[in-house]
């Protein structure tokens, strides 16, 4: 991602990525991705596959004529306490893992028409075989909970879901997406390959998150929201 994205320096990130060389880093980016960083870099490598899945098709939202214009907006999200379940595979093969935490919120009384659903994905699926994607399904839990609260250690009892935060103090770049989730993966490369450029803001590392404001359970594919969320490098005020 850095290399198909960032203005850095090869070797900024080869130390970055906590390698002691630029070599070792070439060595090793070499002999997983066939060809060196550099090379990778002006080739736009990370597109190469998604762009040979699918001739037809535009790989960024902002060049999909018939789709709103992209409006993205600079926000702060708080930390929130959410319950989750690890999903390992394709990100739209995720469904059983969403089952599992729902159904065990809704058995300890803590799922509501007030609990909101997200969404935290750690690979890009251009660069990620599928079968290796993984996402962390979340769902919020009441405000006033905390993590040791009584109420949540039957919940906890279930191996496959834990705790963690969503959200920080850090600004996110927030861009809503209204339409079938297949728009989702076009509108980061977008964010990324578009918008960030021009911006004059940086990502943080840190895969952020998504908010899905309604279910595909019960809406159209056309008129499901969601959110994408990508925390920002605080500006350098020197």
């Amino acid at each position: 991602m850095q290399l198909g994205h960032s203005p850095e320096s090869v070797t900024q990130i080869a130390l970055g990525a906590g390698y002691d060389s630029v070599d070792a880093f070439t060595r090793a980016f070499r002999a997983h991705m066939g060809m060196l960083p550099s090379e990778y870099r002006r080739r736009k490598g990370h597109l190469e596959v998604a762009r040979r899945r699918d001739l037809t098709r535009p790989l960024f939202y902002h060049e999909m004529t018939d789709l709103p214009t992209m409006e993205v907006r600079i926000e702060k999200f708080a930390p929130r306490l959410v319950a989750a379940v690890r999903h390992t595979g394709p990100y739209d093969e995720s469904f059983p893992a969403w089952e599992k935490l729902c159904g065990a919120l809704g058995a300890n009384g803590l799922l509501s028409d007030a609990s909101v659903a997200y969404g935290v994905s750690y690979d890009n699926p251009d660069i990620t075989a599928p079968q290796k994607c993984r996402m962390d399904a979340c769902v919020s839990l009441p405000p006033e909970l905390l993590e040791a609260s009584a109420e949540l250690c039957p919940l906890l009892q279930s191996e496959d879901i834990f705790l963690r935060y969503i959200g920080g103090e850090q600004e996110y770049a927030a861009l809503r997406i209204r339409g079938p989730y297949s728009l989702l993966h076009p509108a980061y490369r977008s964010l990324f390959g578009m918008w960030f450029p021009q911006s004059g803001r940086e990502p943080y590392n840190d895969p952020g998150f998504e908010i899905y404001w309604n279910s595909p359970q019960t809406t159209p594919p056309a008129d499901l929201l969601t959110e994408i969320c990508i925390p920002l490098r605080p500006i350098d005020k020197s």
